[in-house]
């Protein structure tokens, strides 16, 4: 893995003099703080929340709050601090199209926008960042995502922005687009946006890594399928180019995605194949898609390490973000 990814973001040593204070709900492994260490932004970190015990573990190794909670809807809100930047990435399995599309009717974590919501309402933080799959936007015809903004434009103390970032935009080989409601003081406006050219799926791998895993009968008829779509088109030759495909899919969707640019990570990260490479990808390289440095250290499982990557933020999407809200 070559190291000129590293070194275009790393910060220099001129200190900008505010301290953001930042409270981060259902953080994962904490792209956030990711993020605002390589802006070289001094952090007071309030707060996160996060119920997987995993991701906690990587939160406290990385960037310890003075406070963690578990789940946002059982806390008592009165008793928090409102912050200069409060970021939440609630769940998108109620809301992705890859699943059933249940939205608040999910039993298990429909409602976790509303808890979101809530500490907006209450403690009105002076800027906030909520993110979600695109298909939020659409959920019940699209009348919950109406619903939030208008409840959050009725505080009558923000500029509300709803907008549609991906990861390949900014310097990522990964599609990714998501969706991200972004509140700024009321009469304040979101700077433009400062993407980045894509850099190439090679400077992500590591190619002198060995194979991770076997091939599993699925993956092999899997790639098979891939293959199979590819083999007559000589400008989308995935045995002498650098690609990334899922071998997580079924008949019905083996996708060969575009030449040199990765699916959308997910969870299920470890099914992911370099066929130039006849291996699969590590955590290191799942992590590396998601913007996070090599200097980044995961203190969990490569299991586990997978699938905290799948969740995560990208890393340079929030950059972005924090650049186009001027907390620089």
């Amino acid at each position: 893995m070559t190291m000129n990814y590293e070194r275009s973001y790393v910060p220099t040593n001129n200190k900008v003099a505010q301290v953001v204070s930042l409270g981060h709900d259902c953080a994962g492994i904490d792209a956030v703080s990711v993020a605002l260490n390589m802006l070289n932004i001094d952090v007071e970190y309030e707060f996160a929340s996060e119920v997987n015990k995993s991701c906690v573990k990587q939160i406290m190794s990385h960037y310890p709050p003075k406070t963690v909670y578990g789940d946002i809807r059982s806390r008592k809100i009165a008793h928090m601090k409102s912050v200069d930047l409060y970021v939440c990435g609630f769940p998108c399995v109620p809301f992705s199209h890859l699943g059933k599309r249940e939205g608040i009717n999910n039993e298990n974590c429909g409602d976790v926008v509303f808890g979101a919501l809530n500490y907006i309402k209450q403690k009105k933080p002076k800027n906030f960042v909520l993110e979600n799959v695109s298909g939020f936007a659409t959920s019940g015809n699209g009348d919950l995502c109406q619903e939030i903004v208008e409840e959050l434009k009725s505080l009558d103390v923000y500029s509300i922005f709803v907008e549609y970032l991906n990861a390949e935009d900014y310097g990522i080989p990964q599609s990714r687009k998501r969706l991200f409601i972004i509140g700024i003081p009321k009469g304040q406006q979101l700077q433009p946006f400062q993407t980045e050219k894509r850099k190439t799926l090679d400077e992500f791998l590591d190619l002198t890594a060995a194979n991770p895993k076997e091939h599993t009968p699925s993956s092999t008829i899997a790639l098979k399928l891939i293959q199979d779509k590819v083999k007559d088109d000589p400008s989308f030759d995935i045995e002498n180019n650098y690609h990334i495909v899922d071998l997580g899919v079924s008949k019905g969707y083996a996708h060969k995605g575009r030449l040199g640019i990765c699916p959308c990570l997910k969870t299920r990260s470890e099914r992911y194949y370099v066929p130039r490479l006849k291996r699969f990808i590590w955590s290191k390289e799942a992590l590396a898609l998601q913007g996070f440095p090599p200097s980044w250290q995961s203190v969990c499982s490569e299991s586990s390490t997978f699938k905290q990557a799948g969740n995560s933020m990208c890393v340079p999407v929030l950059m972005a973000i924090f650049r186009s809200m001027c907390l620089i």
